[in-house]
């Protein structure tokens, strides 16, 4: 390209469907990176709103960060005006390592890099005044410490409210010239996805400057923002919904009952249903033997034994010479299927199958033949299921498990594989009323609302962290009696950071190390970042008790079902939103033995923090500890409203509390699809929907 071209392409009026390397400063490489979120237009990236916002107007000082990290627990973000009293590259055990350590009214600050330190040095020279902006943490007996905090130069043009991005996409510095360049040559006021009219009606904020407003830090602007995103993602479901509802009307395959193996089955399960499972297993198999397809969603909290119901379910369409197929959100799930579907094979004689992307070479052509052929009656699989090489001979029935995790576009894929398929999607969370009927329609929802007599609710202890000691003697003693135990930690990190002293929780890598020699037991580990492979085999090593000692992130709370787990240790349990705490001490007392969970806090922990940990011991249902949750911990940090998690699969809408609009979604989706089906009056509604719905696939695949 000539020397001015690319600066001449970037001039300008700018339109929403133009590509994001128009904008100054992103090249191809940025442009790859940002696709991979859904992020190729200009209009992508005007509506990927800041995670939140650091006012930079008046800077702390090291005392005043101090202060409020204490009141706020040991830990704050914050933004600190310091001179730099130093700064060096240390060699730490092979690695190079960046220290700054800044001052200012008589304290000292250490800022550590352990890698991305790219110009660290050259912002921070010593004698320079700078802002030092990021997480502040405090350790008994040391200065106070930042981990890869920003480096600005402090002059009074910096001295202002600076949004933040996620630093997934690209360099944060990168995100904000190219927004400020297309705010300077695009009509963003013209680019509202929510028809004329309509916005009005339900009462938002009018959208002229709100854009603009939202990406300069201001908070109530991007609550505005943030209403019309809910607004298109219960637009895109309820569209979705619609859709599919004119696929099923014409009709299905019924499958009519066999009680002969469905009490085999459930005579292999080795326990007795309870009135709540029996309830929902006849209304399952009422619908099924309807004529139009089934599409219902079944409720359950930790523990209820919704696997079980599904078992009985898919046992029904096998005898009916169906194929059933079982789409599980992880690889940690799929290799626990291995073990619950050995029901199905010995009352039903279910020939069965497990599918992964891992699955290779000519393993992975005799199941699609087998699937093809009709020779596999049930398969059980992650996203690969989704393939294109995938087809079925008689799909009658597809369990969607752990649905939150998977978007809609995805649950459709599976079901068009089949001659409309009868669907059954399962989920421990619950919703109200309201937004089950936006979303559902007249699809039916069953609730298991009991616990099997062996599986109550783990009893659940706050600890401060001076305990951990203990807690490593109970593992060990749950260990020595043949049980397994999860110690969850909130980081990866690795053997070098320094884990700030026995107040802070360990990261995974120096948990493992220290689990290993307190309890003389081996230990695996698992987290997300490893590939699906080690993520079976570190399960394998716990399941079998090889390893009795599980250290990991949260990549357990979801549906992992161990019997012999009986202790549940929570590292760091501030850190955790209570329903994530809710769904791990579900993973413990699976099995005959009573499960234990005890969540290790910091020992100055503030009294408001230390009563919410405290309070989850009286809470024993998920929906009442989500609520308690979202009033004690709040939605989020910009604008009060929460823009990610994985209820129900939603970025912008909370299950829990959705907005007081949404059955007022549907009309207008109604209208919509009869005027104009394809949104070519809406190009910005329909660009959303669909950046909304990759969003959602990405999110899943990366799980």
């Amino acid at each position: 390209m000539p020397r001015g071209t690319a600066s001449r392409s970037r001039s300008g009026a700018l339109e929403p469907g133009d590509p994001v390397t128009r904008l100054a400063g992103i090249g191809p490489a940025v442009a790859a990176s940002l696709a991979v979120r859904g992020i190729e237009t200009v209009l992508d990236l005007a509506w990927t709103l800041p995670t939140g916002a650091d006012d930079l107007r008046a800077p702390l000082t090291v005392p005043e960060a101090r202060g409020r990290a204490a009141e706020a627990g040991g830990t704050a973000r914050v933004a600190i005006a310091v001179t730099v009293r130093s700064a060096h590259l240390l060699p730490i055990r092979g690695k190079r390592i960046v220290r700054v350590i800044g001052e200012s009214s008589g304290e000292t600050v250490h800022a550590m890099w352990y890698f991305a330190a790219r110009g660290v040095l050259s912002a921070a020279a010593a004698g320079s005044a700078v802002l030092l902006v990021g997480r502040l943490e405090l350790a008994p007996g040391k200065p106070p410490r930042m981990t890869h905090p920003d480096v600005l130069a402090d002059s009074p043009e910096r001295r202002v409210v600076l949004p933040r991005y996620d630093r997934a996409l690209a360099r944060e510095s990168v995100v904000r010239t190219a927004l400020a360049h297309l705010f300077e040559c695009a009509d963003v006021d013209a680019w509202d996805p929510i028809p004329r009219g309509v916005a009005e009606a339900l009462g938002f904020r009018p959208f002229a400057g709100l854009l603009r407003a939202a990406h300069g830090g201001d908070a109530t602007a991007a609550g505005g923002a943030l209403e019309r995103l809910a607004w298109v993602e219960i637009f895109a479901r309820v569209r979705a919904r619609l859709a599919d509802e004119d696929t099923r009307a014409a009709g299905g395959h019924a499958i009519v009952p066999d009680e002969v193996v469905a009490h085999r089955v459930e005579a292999s399960l080795g326990f007795t249903l309870t009135p709540s499972q029996s309830r929902t297993v006849k209304e399952i198999r009422e619908d099924m033997a309807r004529g139009a397809p089934m599409r219902r969603l079944l409720f359950g909290d930790v523990g209820t034994g919704k696997t079980a119901v599904a078992l009985l379910a898919a046992a029904h369409a096998i005898a009916a010479g169906r194929q059933v197929a079982v789409l599980a959100p992880t690889s940690v799930l799929l290799d626990q299927y291995a073990t619950a579907i050995e029901p199905l094979v010995e009352g039903a004689g279910a020939r069965v199958a497990l599918l992964s992307a891992s699955t290779g070479g000519a393993k992975r052509e005799r199941i699609l033949e087998a699937l093809r052929d009709g020779s596999v009656d049930l398969v059980v699989g992650t996203h690969a299921l989704l393939s294109t090489a995938v087809g079925f001979a008689r799909l009658g029935l597809v369990i969607v498990d752990e649905q939150h995790r998977l978007g809609v576009a995805q649950r459709l894929v599976l079901v068009q594989k089949g001659e409309r398929p009868h669907l059954l999607t399962l989920s421990a969370t619950p919703i109200p009323r309201t937004l089950a009927l936006a979303l559902r329609g007249e699809v039916a929802t069953s609730t298991l609302d009991e616990r099997p007599a062996a599986r109550a609710l783990a009893g659940t202890e706050v600890w401060p962290s001076e305990r951990r000691a203990e807690a490593m003697a109970l593992a060990k003693a749950a260990c020595d009696r043949g049980e397994r135990v999860f110690f969850v930690v909130p980081r990866v990190g690795d053997l070098d950071e320094d884990d700030g002293g026995d107040d802070e929780p360990p990261s995974l890598a120096r948990a493992r190390e220290a689990v290993a020699r307190a309890t003389a037991h081996a230990v695996s580990i698992l987290h997300g970042g490893l590939r699906p492979v080690e993520q079976l085999l570190a399960m394998r090593r716990f399941r079998t008790g090889a390893a009795p000692i599980l250290v990991c992130t949260t990549v357990v709370e979801v549906g992992v079902d161990v019997p012999e787990a009986t202790l549940m240790i929570v590292d760091g349990a501030e850190r955790f939103g209570l329903s994530q705490l809710h769904q791990l001490r579900g993973r413990v007392g699976r099995g005959r033995a009573h499960g234990r969970c005890l969540l290790l806090h910091a020992s100055k922990l503030d009294g408001e923090r230390l009563a919410r940990l405290r309070a989850l011991a009286d809470l024993r249902d998920g929906e009442a500890v989500a609520r308690h949750d979202l009033a004690t911990r709040g939605m989020g940090e910009l604008s009060g409203k929460r823009q990610s998690g994985q209820d129900l699969g939603f970025s912008y809408v909370d299950p829990l509390v959705p907005p007081s609009w949404t059955l007022e979604v549907e009309p207008v989706a109604r209208r919509l699809r009869e005027e104009d089906p394809a949104l070519d009056s809406s190009p910005v509604l329909r660009r959303l929907v669909a950046r909304l719905d990759h969003g959602r696939v990405a999110r899943e695949d990366a799980g």
